[in-house]
């Protein structure tokens, strides 16, 4: 049934970012933007309605708990646009859940703080977990690694640890910051107030170097703010952002 009263609509959804060039919607490309709104369109019988997503994530990258939101005028219980919209969307993207918002909120300027997570397999090569995190045959020395990512939490210039964009501001600051191992994987967790393009994927390349002895300490790197003294960037298969507060 059909309504004038507008309604806000705060969707929680988990993606396997594999086959899509990211989350924000492209022209002639694949995205997960993309095909949820092609999903909420059919159910407003053609009528385009805009989402928006609390983060951009890049090509290949997963996310468990992305957040987005729309407006509409269709009256539907939480449960049932979970239902309707899973509907028309690939098995690689599933809505979690849904809530009815005041106006006010919004999903990407009400954002607290974020965590992302990234896993390196220490183990042989799999290649049915190749899509899902980065393998690493190189001996690491993973007690240093858990004490440099330390250096990372705070309010920091990251400029070192990006690339791609130009910003007004490089400066973010980092809640929580560890690394993990079970099994021989590493789980590195990132909590911060927002992280810049690439930056979890450079501060994880990074620490891998220093974990071999290519480079130096994360400080040092932090005070240069010269995007060359950071390792490279890790692969985007690895990444997942994992959690959004408000």
């Amino acid at each position: 049934m059909w309504f004038t009263l507008a309604y806000r609509i705060k969707c929680t959804v988990s993606y396997d970012g594999t086959n899509y060039n990211g989350w924000q919607k492209q022209v002639n490309q694949p995205t997960i933007q993309g095909q949820i709104e092609a999903s909420i369109q059919k159910l407003h019988n053609g009528l385009y309605i805009k989402t928006h997503g609390a983060s951009r994530t890049d090509s290949g990258v997963h996310a468990n708990n992305q957040v987005f939101h729309f407006d509409t005028e269709l009256d539907l219980a939480p449960y049932r646009w979970k239902i309707a919209i899973n509907n028309y969307l690939s098995d690689d993207i599933y809505i979690k859940k849904v809530e009815i918002v005041g106006d006010e909120f919004h999903a990407r300027y009400d954002v607290k703080k974020k965590e992302y997570k990234y896993y390196v397999n220490l183990n042989e090569y799999n290649p049915l977990l190749r899509d899902r995190m980065h393998f690493e045959r190189r001996n690491l020395d993973v007690e240093l690694m858990k004490k440099e990512v330390k250096e990372i939490i705070g309010r920091h210039n990251f400029k070192s640890f990006t690339g791609g964009t130009i910003y007004d501001n490089y400066v973010r600051e980092i809640f929580d910051a560890s690394i993990t191992i079970n099994n021989g994987i590493l789980e590195f967790t990132f909590i911060g107030s927002g992280f810049l393009r690439y930056m979890v994927r450079t501060i994880v390349g990074t620490l891998i170097e220093i974990g071999y002895g290519k480079k130096n300490n994360i400080k040092e790197i932090l005070m240069s703010k010269n995007r060359n003294c950071a390792g490279k960037s890790e692969s985007s298969v690895g990444l997942y952002l994992d959690k959004i507060w408000y």
